[in-house]
């Protein structure tokens, strides 16, 4: 469904965590968005989500369901929520756009 930046952004303050149980997913932009507000994330382990989230988020299997409460369990612990949540910033790091153009060039400039 549609809504604004401002109502996305009021979602994200007011959320405890994200949950982004994924079958397939080409990157990873929705866990970035939630890095970007401060939320840690609940996702798959699978494709790009562990090399997105990094040790940042908590991950699962997504056709396991005693995976998937697992993982929003561990999550619902402040402590835990929390110690994730200080790890955001050095995964989000890894990808911020001067990272990623130089990352680029350097691929352009090995294949010349």
């Amino acid at each position: 469904f549609d809504v604004s930046s401002e109502e996305l952004t009021n979602f994200y303050q007011n959320a405890l965590f994200c949950v982004y149980p994924s079958v397939f997913e080409g990157f990873g932009i929705p866990i970035l968005e939630a890095f970007s507000h401060g939320k840690t994330v609940a996702t798959s382990q699978i494709s790009s989500m562990p090399e997105v989230g990094g040790d940042a988020a908590k991950y699962f299997y997504p056709n396991n369901l005693a995976q998937i409460e697992q993982a929003l369990l561990f999550l619902m612990d402040d402590q835990n929520r929390k110690e994730l949540e200080k790890r955001i910033p050095n995964q989000l790091k890894k990808f911020s756009s001067d990272k990623l153009v130089t990352d680029y060039v350097q691929v352009y400039k090995s294949l010349a």
